[in-house]
């Protein structure tokens, strides 16, 4: 999810975060990431996750990131 504010060119760090595993993860199989902003309160911003492997969502998460002045 940090990677999507990354390449806004918004540097910030995780406050909250929550994820769900919903089915086991199976290894040495290619997988899915996506991650969206949801909402925006600068220097607040929410966004949502999921991980999914061969069309099943496998893993769904919630975060809450605050951006930085330095990236730090």
């Amino acid at each position: 999810m940090t990677n999507c504010l990354f390449a806004r060119g918004l540097p910030a760090v995780t406050a909250e975060l929550s994820v769900k595993y919903l089915k086991p993860v199976r290894c040495g199989r290619d997988l899915d990431v996506k991650g969206w902003l949801v909402k925006e309160y600068p220097p607040l911003y929410v966004l949502k996750g999921e991980i999914s492997q061969g069309g099943n969502r496998l893993v769904c998460g919630e975060a809450k990131f605050i951006q930085t002045q330095d990236g730090v």
